[in-house]
């Protein structure tokens, strides 16, 4: 008899795969074109980070003859990208909504539905955890700060381990280092 780990691994994979495969015929994106959605948000995800910290190293005067100083609005840049995640949503709600007969014959489940409220919270986490970027832009490179970013994934891998008890196989050792 496998044991339970296996069987909810396996349902999870087959869940995952499911999801793809949904949103690739819905979509009708195949294989290179999420490669290329892939390539790119590396790319403009790079660029805002090359940009937000160009904005900060500018020195301009505030009125003629005067001295110059720097851009140090971190919160302005925080508006800048809370005002473009808000443009991708709208950019998501546009999208055309599948029919089930459209799915090449998956039965689609009926998502169980949320309160707004709950996401409250985590937007805020959000909103804050941006502003103590742009304000790190300020004091140091850009470079560390995006490494320092980076190792969410690492703490969220030690985390599940430690708090919620959750067995990590080798693929999440490998996909973590």
């Amino acid at each position: 008899k496998a044991p339970a780990t296996t069987t909810s691994t396996t349902t999870t994979t087959l869940t995952a795969m499911t999801t793809m495969n949904i949103f690739n015929s819905s979509l009708g994106w195949g294989g290179g074109l999420l490669v290329l959605a892939a390539a790119m948000m590396l790319a403009t995800g790079t660029l805002n980070t090359i940009l937000m910290k160009f904005m900060v190293m500018q020195k301009v005067p505030t009125s003629e003859g005067a001295e110059a100083v720097t851009f140090d609005h971190p919160y302005f840049q925080t508006m800048l990208m809370v005002t473009g995640e808000f443009l991708c949503l709208l950019a998501y709600a546009a999208l055309p909504k599948s029919s089930p007969s459209s799915l090449d014959g998956i039965v689609e489940i009926e998502p169980k539905k949320a309160p707004d409220y709950i996401f409250a919270l985590p937007s805020v986490c959000d909103w804050v955890a941006t502003s103590l970027v742009h304000i790190s832009y300020l004091f140091i490179a850009a470079s560390v700060a995006q490494m320092t970013r980076g190792t969410i994934v690492i703490f969220t891998f030690l985390l599940s381990i430690a708090v919620l008890k959750r067995r990590q196989f080798a693929y999440h050792f490998v996909g973590v280092s």
